[in-house]
Formats: C-alpha cells, sequence, structure tokens
C-alpha cells in the first residue's frame, strides 16, 4: 500500500553547533530515512531498509533556500532489504555565509517499480479446491474497478468463506481489526486484507476479509492453495465477496493492478467473464464432477417422481444450481391433480415457456421447468400462480 510523508523542515547555519541524526520517516519494521548535517553546511540523507523485501523511496524537494542537490529531484531509490545507511541525496549551499532551508516530499512503497517485469503465471481461482462462485464484477467494473484497481475480480461469496493462495509468495501486509462496510467511499479504508509478494516483484491482493479473518501473518511463506484467511463484507462493498487482483508497484507510491488470466477446469488459461460461474481446480487436487446451472437441460429432470407424504394441498419447491432454479410441484393430495401452472418473468425466461400444464399423480413431486436468467450481470425473478382440480 502507498506510504506517503509530507515533511516541511527549516534549518538556518548557525556556527560550531553539532547537528545529530534525524529521521524524516522511523518505521522499525519497514523503512527508515534520515538526514544528517555536513560539517562544511549541507546535509546527507540516506535510508535504512529494515523490510524483508525491496523499498522504493522518492525523495524530493518541493523547496530548496541556497541549496543545490546532487542529483536529479526528486532521488529516486530502490533500497534492497537489509539496506544500511545508502545515500539518497546530498544537499550544499549555493553560499555558505547566507541561511539556507528545505521543504521535502517523501515517499515510499514495497517492490521495486524499476525493475519489476510480471510474468505470464496463469492464478488460481482464490477459493478452495472443488467450489465454485459467481464472478460479479470483472476488469473495469463501474461500481469500483477503474484507475488503478481496473483489472480486479470480484467473487461474491457467503462471509466466512476460506480464501486461498493464488500464487506462492510472502505474506508483506495484512490487516483484519475491522467490522466496518458499505457502499459508500467513506468506507474504502476498513477493508480488511492480505498482501503477498510474488517472485516476479508483483503483488496480490485479497480484500473485504471478515475481522480478524486472517490466518496467516506478515513474514509468512506460503504456496499456491494454501488458505490465508475468510471472506467478508468489510471496507467499500455493497455485499460479502472476495477482491483479488494482482498488482505492481509503481515510482508514485501506488500499486497498478494488471490483467491476468486464471485456471480453468481443463488446464487452460481463462480470461473470467462477469456473471458467470468459475470452480476453483487446483493441481493434483482429488477429481469432481463440475455442475453449471446454465448447462441444465429439462432431460436431467423430466419423469422423476419423488414420494411425499400427505398433506391435502399443493405446494412448490425451488432447488437453485448457479443462476437456475429447478420448480417442482408437490401434489400432497390423495388424488391426481391437474391444472396450469403460470410464470411471470423479470429478465428470466422458463425452459417450458410461460403457460405450463400439469397432471401430478397422488403423493408426489413432480419436475415442472427450469427458469433461467436471460443476463447474469443483471437483476432477475420470476413468479408463478396456479389453477389446479383434484380429481376423484
Amino acid at each position: 500500500m502507498k506510504k506517503f510523508l509530507a515533511i516541511s523542515i527549516f534549518i538556518f547555519l548557525i556556527i560550531n553547533i553539532s547537528f545529530s541524526k534525524e529521521f524524516l520517516s522511523e518505521d522499525s519494521e519497514t523503512l527508515d530515512v534520515y538526514f544528517e548535517k555536513i560539517e562544511e553546511g549541507g546535509y546527507l540523507f540516506y535510508g535504512d531498509n529494515n523490510h524483508f523485501i525491496p523499498q522504493f523511496i522518492s525523495l524530493g524537494f518541493t523547496k530548496l533556500t541556497n541549496l543545490k542537490m546532487d542529483r536529479a529531484n526528486p532521488s529516486q531509490v530502490v533500497l534492497e532489504p537489509g539496506d544500511k545507511g545508502v545515500l539518497l541525496a546530498t544537499l550544499t549551499p549555493l553560499d555558505k555565509n547566507r541561511s539556507y532551508s528545505f521543504r521535502s516530499r517523501l515517499s515510499y512503497t514495497p517492490g521495486n517499480p524499476l525493475t519489476v517485469e510480471p510474468d505470464e503465471f496463469v492464478y488460481l481461482f482464490p477459493f478452495e479446491h472443488g467450489s465454485k462462485f459467481k464472478l460479479d464484477q470483472g476488469f473495469g467494473g463501474q461500481f469500483s474497478h477503474q484507475k488503478e484497481n481496473y483489472y480486479a475480480l470480484d467473487f461474491s461469496m457467503d462471509i466466512g468463506t476460506p480464501i486461498v493462495a493464488a500464487r506462492a509468495g510472502i505474506v508483506v501486509e495484512v490487516k483484519e481489526d475491522s467490522n466496518r462496510g458499505g457502499a459508500s467511499s467513506s468506507y474504502a479504508s476498513y477493508g480488511n486484507f492480505i498482501s503477498i509478494y510474488h517472485d516476479d516483484g508483483t503483488f496480490a491482493s485479497y480484500v473485504h476479509l471478515k475481522k480478524n479473518g486472517a490466518i496467516v501473518e506478515v513474514g509468512d511463506s506460503v504456496s499456491m492453495g494454501d488458505t490465508i484467511g475468510y471472506s467478508g463484507n468489510t471496507g467499500l462493498s455493497t455485499g460479502p465477496h472476495l477482491h483479488f487482483s494482482v498488482n505492481v508497484p509503481t515510482v508514485t507510491g501506488s500499486r497498478q493492478s494488471i490483467p491476468i488470466k486464471l485456471l480453468g477446469l481443463d488446464g487452460e488459461a481463462i480470461d473470467p467473464v462477469v456473471g458467470e460461474y468459475y470452480y476453483s481446480k487446483h493441481p493434483g487436487g482429488e477429481s469432481f464432477d463440475p455442475v453449471f446451472g446454465k448447462d441444465l437441460k429439462d432431460s436431467d429432470f423430466s419423469g422423476t417422481l419423488t414420494p411425499i407424504k400427505q398433506t391435502d394441498k399443493l405446494s412448490f419447491r425451488d432447488e437453485s444450481i448457479d443462476s437456475t432454479t429447478v420448480v417442482y410441484c408437490r401434489n400432497g393430495f390423495n388424488s391426481v391433480v391437474e391444472g396450469t401452472i403460470t410464470f411471470k418473468f423479470q429478465n428470466s425466461f422458463s425452459s417450458q415457456g410461460g403457460s405450463i400444464p400439469i397432471k401430478i399423480p397422488p403423493l408426489s413431486e413432480s419436475y415442472v421447468a427450469l427458469v433461467k436468467p436471460k443476463d447474469t450481470t443483471k437483476s432477475f425473478a420470476f413468479s408463478y400462480s396456479i389453477s389446479y382440480r383434484v380429481l376423484e
């Protein structure tokens, strides 16, 4: 995540006064940026990287009074893990007999934007092997996938769903203390997340986790497919889901999402489509039979009768498979029932049309129809009514 610090400092030349180390940024776990007085006049700026991955620093000076810089402004330097006392910039006075001052602007971010080269890795869908979820918002989604988040993916899932690492890496950031979320941008800073650093210099972000929903810690190494946490509804969110993206660090101190491919059921690299359901299939995982609601046909259910108890009434049962609804009618009478079921649709349709004649044996549940959405990216609904008679 972007880290930014703006500092205004004015120092005047005082003869025979020693000048100790002064910090622009001090973080025992990440980065120290500091400066020291040059005996002949001016300042030396240094950086220490306390982290286990590279840190990119941009140290700029928005105002230099009677001072000159020994390099381009801003100074942009990458500190490798463990680097100490790396010279970032030198300021020397133009006229040593006059006072001098500076105003600095510091930003830094984990990673190396100068050399990062994303590879063509094919990522796992970030949920458990054999599980299936719907992609509700994809690349360029109008609600929240713009600018640096353009190439992000949102998977709808219940709170508490296990989340897995889509690629091996090192955990570099964890936030899990929030229990707040909503559709307003005012909630954006409350999103819990896990950030993982990959060996090609990219980062994966897993966002909107539940409170205390991370089971990894900063510094942990994770393998592809390892469970890392649990989904939630924190931060800028209209409902429970997982926001997943792969990002590169930038020289501005932010991270920019990038397009990625994900691993399909047949081992192919795919571009996920909004509104579709996807299984996560992990290499080496147990085999399973995928079932997609959009592929269901009447022939999968026609002719199926299930015995039921006598209730002396007619009722319905719905079964959802993805966005497809399987409709059954239950005859609780001890006699044959015949009639007509009439559907009303909103962005949906029935496999048997809008008016369906029925004739159901006594004490039986009978298949009626499949109801599917016309456009899975939009809301859909249906209702039905029935006129019937019980035959003697």
